[in-house]
């Protein structure tokens, strides 16, 4: 090779744009190879083969395994690039579609846990709510067990056969105020506050109030509720929802959860 014609690796990555570590380890596994080597055993490479790390680079940013890339380095036709490609693009859609489920578990997250952490736990309101999808667990079984672990556990069964991201906070729904306040530790059923749910909790004028514990914890809120209806001379319609919206994901202590109670609400 004539000194004109070759470059060191540190000219060759100043060409290219890849580092001079990317250049090495290439070479250390047979990928990509310098044109030769001097005495001194130092790489060298010549300009033409930019055009073979440019096919290199492509299927990288592509997220292409260098061992595939490997495998058609040397001899390859459109059809094995385009059955690759095809191939890869199935892989990116699968992984685009984990990550939107992470990206929205997130940004669900991040609201009830801001929601939990400016709460006035002791505090009791009436207001008006937004629309908010849920999906509904199968009915709890409380004959069966007093204990809130089997029902829970039925939950995520239920969740994981049916393809409910389990990352989503959950809640415990009761089919009428006074199921809620005869067996306030006993939801009907658990719900899982997914936004693309096909139940809801409806639009309108809730009841909202506050309590901290672990699942299947009653506190005090039935009788803090029940105190606060009389007195101001409210009225419950329908189902009541437990959400927690401080749990095991951000809290180490399950006496410290704090859940948010919500049940419709009309003046008599």
């Amino acid at each position: 090779m004539r000194s004109w014609d070759t470059m060191t690796v540190k000219q060759f990555s100043q060409m290219t744009g890849v580092s001079q570590y990317t250049l090495r380890y290439y070479d250390h596994i047979g990928l990509f190879s310098p044109e030769g080597r001097g005495e001194n055993q130092y790489r060298y490479y010549i300009p033409r083969q930019s055009v073979t790390l440019k096919y290199i680079n492509t299927l990288v940013n592509l997220g292409v395994p260098l061992a595939k890339i490997k495998e058609l380095a040397k001899r390859r036709t459109p059809d094995d690039l385009r059955a690759m490609l095809r191939n890869q693009a199935r892989i990116l859609d699968n992984e685009l579609y984990r990550l939107q489920g992470a990206y929205q578990v997130i940004n669900e997250r991040l609201l009830y846990m801001e929601e939990g952490m400016l709460a006035d736990l002791d505090d009791i309101t009436v207001e008006e709510r937004e629309r908010t999808p849920v999906i509904l667990g199968p009915v709890n079984n409380w004959a069966a067990s007093d204990s809130v672990y089997e029902p829970l556990t039925d939950f995520h069964d239920y969740a994981a056969q049916n393809g409910v991201n389990p990352g989503y906070p959950i809640g415990g729904y009761f089919d009428s105020a006074a199921g809620f306040f005869k067996n306030p530790g006993q939801p009907s059923r658990f719900i899982s506050m997914n936004p693309h749910g096909g139940s809801e909790i409806a639009a309108g004028n809730y009841l909202v109030a506050y309590k901290t514990g672990f699942y299947g914890k009653a506190g005090d809120a039935a009788e803090r509720i029940s105190s606060f209806i009389k007195e101001r001379r409210y009225e419950l319609k329908g189902p009541v929802y437990e959400i927690y919206l401080l749990d095991e994901i951000c809290v180490s202590e399950p006496d410290r959860y704090v859940s948010q109670i919500l049940v419709a609400a009309a003046p008599r």
